[in-house]
């Protein structure tokens, strides 16, 4: 039983060592103001988090399925989608922990 117990415990702790947190705050780079419902995201692994109403999200990065060339996107309706690999993310939101959007008119046709 003591061995089931190992186990499960070496499972746990394997999977949280796996991942970093990194809280960050988007802006409206003109306004300063926070941009709330921003999509975050690793492009293609089903891995990412959308910013609250003030703007704050937390992005739950697993080190064992994503590689440091991996692209973190942020998009939002009415914004400039902004692209960084992994490390960029990392970095940034490590010393920054803001990112700031563009806005952008969009064109009904």
């Amino acid at each position: 039983m003591r061995i089931v117990f190992q186990f499960i415990f070496l499972l746990i702790i394997s999977s949280v060592l796996g991942q970093d947190t990194y809280k960050g705050l988007v802006v409206d780079k003109t306004t300063k103001q926070p941009l709330p419902f921003v999509n975050i995201g690793v492009v293609g692994k089903g891995m990412g988090t959308v910013s609250d109403e003030n703007g704050l999200f937390y992005l739950y990065l697993d080190e064992m399925k994503i590689q440091n060339t991996d692209i973190v996107q942020f998009s939002s309706l009415g914004y400039q989608t902004i692209e960084m690999s992994v490390s960029n993310a990392k970095y940034i939101l490590h010393e920054h922990s803001t990112i700031e959007m563009l806005s952008e008119n969009i064109l009904f046709r």
